[in-house]
């Protein structure tokens, strides 16, 4: 298990503000890598507010089709937090691949990532291949009290 604040872009003087307020009631963001094809999540810069996803394996996908792609990752989030898959903008202008959009919640097995080919050729990945963005959010679990003013 990797704690997120170890990547070397990442200082943990400089962790995401977004982050910091949770990580003090509970623990940090981290990983775990399920197999020797798996990627570290990727976080380009330090005010990103999520991380890119690789492929462990190597899918073709048929065009106007889809397919499910294992990374091999496991994240945990703090307390009140969630990740949400959503498309890498290069790849979807590139490739014409789409991330089906999922939330990410802990104590789910491995991601794999929904994607859908928009063009009419077939479209290969291949281990290691950038394949999707996971962004990091926070959730509310808010009660609702209505009052009757009659």
């Amino acid at each position: 298990m990797f704690r997120i604040n170890n990547f070397s872009c990442i200082p943990s003087s400089e962790i995401s503000s977004v982050l910091n307020i949770s990580l003090k009631n509970h623990k940090m963001l981290s990983f775990e890598l399920l197999s020797e094809k798996a990627s570290k999540p990727l976080k380009i810069s330090c005010s990103e507010p999520g991380f890119i996803l690789h492929s462990a394996e190597a899918t073709s996908i048929t065009p106007h089709g889809q397919a499910t792609i294992k990374t091999d990752v496991k994240m945990t989030f703090p307390i009140g937090y969630y990740g949400l898959l959503v498309s890498i903008p290069e790849i979807l202008t590139n490739k014409g691949i789409e991330v089906i959009s999922v939330p990410i919640w802990n104590g789910m097995n491995a991601i794999e990532i929904i994607v859908f080919n928009n063009k009419d050729t077939e479209a290969c990945i291949v281990p290691g291949e950038m394949i999707g963005y996971l962004i990091v959010h926070k959730y509310y679990n808010g009660m609702f009290i209505f009052e009757n003013k009659n």
